[in-house]
């Protein structure tokens, strides 16, 4: 069956990704309308640009880190109240809010795509299983009329043709 691989090749890597199974945006995530940054968004990072929002990383972390960590992280997640962020900083999160957006409507049009060349790549299956079908059925009906065609082709070609049953260059 034809999966439509995806190729990426960048920083020293080269992975081939079935269309199938791609996903470029994270199960769920909208990306937040305007920019805001959070303390503790994860475990290793101080403080960062939300890409989507604070309620749906809150759910996040309900239903997928361990419990004993739940309580900790949830009480430590929040928004960074007023302007205070270096102004550096800030607009390094402008810059890469944008980024983040572009990435994640141009990874939603990826994974329509692929679904579409997945559908695509199934109806050619399909439609080569019935070629198939019908070739040997083809070929199945040229060998039991062999004869007749041959008689025809004597009557409508050209004189003297070399057709020897096998090929127009018998000599070769």
């Amino acid at each position: 069956m034809n999966t439509g691989w995806i190729r990426y090749i960048g920083l020293g890597m080269d992975l081939a990704i079935p269309c199938s199974i791609m996903t470029t945006t994270r199960q769920g995530a909208s990306p937040t309308t305007s920019l805001q940054f959070a303390w503790h968004v994860h475990h290793d990072v101080l403080v960062e640009v939300l890409v989507a929002p604070i309620e749906e990383r809150q759910q996040y972390i309900r239903e997928h880190k361990p419990y004993d960590e739940v309580d900790l992280r949830l009480r430590l997640l929040r928004v960074v109240d007023g302007d205070v962020l270096p102004k550096g900083y800030a607009e390094a999160g402008r810059a890469y809010n944008v980024a983040w957006r572009t990435y994640d409507e141009t990874g939603r049009a990826s994974n329509v795509a692929c679904r579409a060349y997945d559908e695509t790549g199934r109806a050619y299956d399909v439609a080569q299983r019935a070629y198939d079908v019908a070739w040997n059925a083809y070929d199945v009906a040229r060998r039991i009329h062999t004869p007749e065609l041959e008689r025809i082709h004597r009557l409508q070609c050209a004189p003297n043709c070399p057709w020897d049953g096998y090929t127009i260059f018998p000599a070769r």
